[in-house]
């Protein structure tokens, strides 16, 4: 079997692991996932996202349900904030080259569903990663980012 030079083949026992290699804005990485999965036929599909990302992906009405009295009372103000700079960045990287954000992974999912493969989300919840990152700066980088994202809002 002849496989893409972006994956790696694990093997552990008589299990195997294809490790697709991808870029989050790559027609290349889109094909490379689909072609992987249509050849190995995997029983199991793992996507590198938490729920809370899968949901950004898959629900297209997700803003509209939005209740934005909830996130600030539930102290997510700046999860927000980030992800909607996040997004605002990887959506102009994705039309400069053609390639809606995620598309790799929403590839994966697909790919999953359609073979009938287990579907698991594997990455740690963003907002997790989110605070780590926060706690992490100092007080003038704090500054500089909320700037940022104000920009890019």
């Amino acid at each position: 079997m002849a496989l893409s030079e972006s994956v790696t083949l694990l093997e552990r026992g008589d299990k195997k692991y294809y490790i697709v290699g991808t870029a989050h804005v790559s027609e290349q990485s889109v094909e490379d996932v689909r072609n992987v999965i249509d050849e190995v036929k995997p029983d199991t599909v793992c996507v590198e996202l938490c729920q809370a990302r899968y949901q950004a992906l898959t629900d297209e009405d997700r803003w509209s349900k939005l209740d934005i009295f909830k996130v600030i009372r539930e102290g997510k103000m700046l999860f927000l904030m980030a992800n909607l700079a996040i997004s605002a960045y990887q959506r102009r990287i994705g039309a400069d080259l053609g390639v809606k954000p995620g598309a790799e992974m929403m590839a994966g999912v697909e790919k999953a569903k359609e073979i009938e493969a287990e579907l698991t989300l594997a990455d740690r919840d963003i907002h997790v990663t989110l605070k780590r990152t926060w706690a992490n700066l100092g007080f003038w980088q704090k500054i500089k980012l909320m700037s940022a994202i104000m920009r890019s809002v």
